[in-house]
């Protein structure tokens, strides 16, 4: 298969059934290091929730290179394009759907805290029906999305999930998380060619428009995204900014919707990336559920390394984890 690394990145820092682990030549190293996911997967546990029967799933078939041929030959590629296939196939083998009806549309006219409560609900109910899997239950979220006319004031609100929070990088020598996340739920203008179809106005209008973090996930993985990509879709450059992130206590309560109840995280893993994405290199930061130190990997080699040398400035994906009994609650 060539060139792994951006593999081994992702598995070091969760957890894949066994039919899984001959498709990535069985780099398991640190996959059990997300709490109580991995209890799913000991022992075969996982097989008797297979859906053989799913088109859109690999049927627990064990060949990477059927289903994803562009991960085939000794190219460089993309963590987070890699780790995104692979829960999308995992979620696909392991779902149950209790409803096909793909209506989506939901969405509120006006700005009440109670109806986007509702209406969040209501959105997050139809998207498991269709969505019925452990990837869903630990990994996805939902956003919510705000547009306000300029000239009436408007308000409409709409809900999507999200497996990723996929954030923007600025362009300096140090940044922190938090203003990435600062950057990521701005509210923008939208304008010209892209006004707004107010309905109240029954005009295309000015507005503005938002997104923020309504539902938050037991395991929220963050994307740095900083490889630009150009506008036929080739990456022409990276952001090497050292952006700063906590390792305990990740607050998300100020880029939350209102109804959000406050959950803390703690860093579970790191994928990071050196160079270009031709010629770069990936490895993790991993740690230990048993004993909670921090372990580095590279491939085959692996070392103890303290809570100092977690902050790089070549971290790329970061995995939060909620406090253990979040995840045994959902978990149920």
């Amino acid at each position: 298969m060539g060139n792994t690394c951006y593999m081994n990145c992702v598995l070091q820092v969760k957890a894949f059934p066994s039919y899984y682990l001959c498709v990535i030549l069985g780099y398991l190293q640190c996959l059990c290091n997300l709490p109580s996911f991995p209890v799913y997967f000991l022992n075969n546990a996982i097989v008797p929730r297979l859906n053989r029967s799913n088109p859109l799933g690999t049927g627990g078939q064990n060949c990477l290179i059927k289903f994803a041929p562009r991960f085939s030959g000794c190219e460089q590629h993309d963590a987070q394009e890699f780790l995104s296939f692979l829960l999308d196939g995992l979620h696909e083998d392991l779902n149950h759907p209790i409803s096909c009806d793909r209506d989506s549309s939901d969405v509120s006219q006006g700005y009440s805290v109670a109806e986007d409560a509702q209406l969040a609900e209501l959105s997050w109910s139809k998207h498991k029906a269709r969505n019925n899997s452990i990837v869903v239950d630990f990994f996805q979220g939902q956003f919510r999305s705000t547009l306000q006319c300029q000239a009436c004031r408007h308000c409409s609100s709409s809900f999507t999930p999200f497996m990723f929070l996929s954030l923007p990088v600025s362009f300096t020598r140090r940044t922190t998380l938090d203003d990435c996340l600062k950057e990521f739920t701005q509210r923008e203008i939208v304008s010209g060619s892209n006004k707004w179809y107010c309905p109240k106005c029954e005009a295309h209008r000015d507005a503005w428009k938002q997104l923020v973090l309504w539902r938050l996930p037991p395991v929220l993985i963050v994307h740095l995204k900083r490889f630009k990509v150009d506008c036929n879709g080739n990456v022409s450059g990276k952001n090497e900014a050292n952006v700063l992130f906590p390792l305990e206590n990740l607050d998300l309560s100020l880029f939350s919707g209102d109804s959000m109840h406050s959950i803390k995280y703690s860093l579970s893993g790191v994928s990071m990336h050196r160079g270009t994405l031709v010629n770069g290199h990936y490895t993790s930061f991993c740690k230990s559920t048993v004993d909670g130190s921090w372990r580095y990997y590279d491939d085959t080699k692996v070392r103890t390394v303290t809570d100092a040398e977690i902050q790089t400035g070549d971290a790329y994906v970061l995995y939060y984890s909620a406090f253990t009994e979040n995840l045994h609650r959902v978990a149920k």
